[in-house]
């Protein structure tokens, strides 16, 4: 099964922090990446102010990575931790809740689970019913640096003025393995194929 996660960070729009990965670890799978060794930190979207994790291959700003799983997986947990200026390391967890078995790719990017034309690659929709609307509240989980005083969610832990640790957990249906190397998998800068990382 091919799992696709964009592990990223949403920066101030001030700019005055210096942002670096740290490791990207899913348990489920013994995985373990580390930044430097495995992994880099780009800015593949045209919202500069996001930071995403991507195999450490070339040059080129890609969007999140692949791992390849012998069996299917019907839960897992990324957890990614950024530091910040040198002197706090952010953590967040995600929890990613796989809702069929109906294929065997999963990726967070929900643009990817509409329904595509010819030219994309003419698949049907994965959106589930529940979720009949393309918008904020099915966007991939992240991570941010907001220079606050208190919690304002409950999933979040502040320190010293900054969220230090975030939990989510994001539904996500199956999908064509297909749907990853489609001419809209190439616009929207996925990874390739043969850049996934292989996990137990």
């Amino acid at each position: 099964m091919h799992l696709h996660i964009t592990p990223r960070i949403f920066e101030p729009s001030n700019g005055n922090v210096e942002t670096q990965l740290v490791d990207v670890s899913i348990p489920e799978l013994g995985l373990t990446l580390v930044e430097g060794k495995d992994l880099v930190a780009r800015r593949p979207y045209r919202n500069k102010r996001y930071l995403v994790a991507s195999r450490k291959i070339g040059r080129k700003a890609i969007a999140g990575i692949l791992i390849k799983t012998q069996a299917p997986i019907h839960t897992y947990t990324v957890i990614t931790r950024w530091s910040v200026n040198a002197s706090e390391v952010l953590t967040h967890t995600a929890l990613y809740n796989v809702i069929d078995t109906d294929f065997e790719a999963t990726t967070d990017n929900s643009v990817m689970w509409s329904a595509m034309c010819d030219s994309l690659g003419g698949f049907g929709s994965r959106i589930p019913e529940q979720m009949n609307l393309i918008n904020d509240g099915n966007q991939p989980p992240s991570m941010e640096i907001i220079f606050i005083e208190r919690t304002f969610k409950a999933d979040d832990t502040v320190s010293n003025g900054i969220i230090t640790e975030r939990s989510q957990s994001f539904d996500l249906p199956t999908v064509e393995p297909e749907r990853l190397t489609c001419h809209m998998a190439e616009l929207e800068r996925y990874p390739l194929l043969e850049h996934a990382f292989l996990a137990n």
